[in-house]
């Protein structure tokens, strides 16, 4: 049942950005729904998307550093 929801979760804020790319709140929470989910390497790329709409908020680039070394530990074989 988690599984599903989550699914769902990812799906709807998807959607939500397939209309506005922009949309900043849509954006975060998508980031942390694919973090969750185990998609490092997609929460990631959002999380790089958000530093590059908002350059001056520390809260997105410290996420964008959290997800980055969640992502080399389990894919990188030198960490």
């Amino acid at each position: 049942m988690k599984r599903r929801c989550k699914d769902f979760e990812i799906r709807f804020y998807e959607q939500i950005i397939q209309r506005n790319p922009k949309f900043i709140q849509a954006l975060e929470c998508l980031g942390e729904a694919y973090t969750r989910r185990g998609f490092y390497q997609e929460g990631l790329n959002i999380d790089r998307r958000l530093a590059a709409l908002c350059p001056d908020n520390p809260m997105v680039r410290s996420e964008e550093r959290r997800v980055g070394k969640e992502c080399r530990s389990r894919w990188s074989p030198y960490h």
